[in-house]
């Protein structure tokens, strides 16, 4: 086993190791994207349901009063 064997099994070992983390950090934004999208879509129904300050106050008052509840 030579030098040149050693250095390309280091190679491979760690080209391994960046192809998993890079899957990983692939994920992870996936879901930050999801969970992006799924507030977006939230704020946006909140906003075409209701049509004054006083209905989205009300609204997410209830939400919050009632949000314990399902904990």
């Amino acid at each position: 086993m030579d030098y040149t064997e050693i250095i390309i099994g280091i190679i491979d070992r760690v080209q391994i190791a960046y192809e998993w983390l890079v899957k990983l950090f692939g994920q992870i934004v996936g879901l930050f994207e999801r969970f992006r999208d799924y507030i977006l879509d939230l704020v946006y129904t909140i906003k075409h349901k209701f049509f004054s300050q006083d209905e989205i106050d009300n609204f997410i008052k209830n939400y919050i009063d009632n949000e314990h509840y399902f904990i």
